[in-house]
């Protein structure tokens, strides 16, 4: 064999090669491996939750609580009205039963 027609022998041998280890390199299967690794996956929790209001009687304005059932409020700010001072807060109108910040909400 002459060297010029052995060199292109090897050549075309040498690209062959290089031509069937891409096509197994890129194999639709690893493509699909790959893909599934590159997937981020997103988890989320639905939970029942309630508003807990706060009415100040005309005092400053103080925000709702969105609460977790099962957790406790967050004890707010205290408001402030003119001439009056704050006392806490209570779970009645008529100002008897002190609310329990500890107390596990279960409702509205």
């Amino acid at each position: 064999m002459q060297p010029r027609k052995f060199l292109n022998f090897l050549v075309n041998i040498l690209l062959i090669t290089l031509f069937f280890f891409f096509l197994t390199s890129c194999s639709p299967k690893e493509k699909q491996e790959e893909q599934k690794q590159e997937k981020k996956h997103w988890y989320f929790t639905i939970y029942h939750a309630f508003t807990v209001n706060f009415d100040s009687n005309d005092g400053s304005q103080v925000a709702e609580q969105l609460i977790k059932e099962g957790a406790s409020p967050t004890f707010p700010k205290n408001p402030t009205k003119k001439d009056y001072s704050f006392q806490g807060w209570y779970q009645d109108k008529n100002l008897k039963k002190i609310f329990n910040f500890d107390s596990k909400i279960t409702k509205d």
